[in-house]
């Protein structure tokens, strides 16, 4: 074939693939366990102080419907609770 193969994928349509070519591998640094906790701890943090905010924020401008879900959630809770002590 010339430049390019020419192959099927899983719909029977024909798609050209370059040839390969030997590849050198490329020796990656690896973060350590201590980088990738400290990451995934700051992204939490992030995510944890929107939250708050958003909270805060819907409780401040609907009051009488965030006190409603809450006790919606508190009944299901305790429901579920008093079914798995019986």
């Amino acid at each position: 074939m010339s430049e390019k193969e020419v192959t099927k994928n899983g719909n029977g349509h024909h798609t050209p693939r370059a040839k390969t070519k030997a590849h050198e591998t490329a020796e990656v640094e690896t973060p350590s366990m201590e980088e990738v906790l400290s990451s995934v701890a700051s992204g939490a943090e992030e995510l944890l102080v929107e939250l708050k905010t958003k909270v805060e924020k819907t409780v401040r401008e609907y009051p009488v419907q965030s006190i409603a879900v809450c006790v919606g959630v508190g009944c299901l809770l305790g429901a579920l609770w008093a079914s798995k002590r019986n």
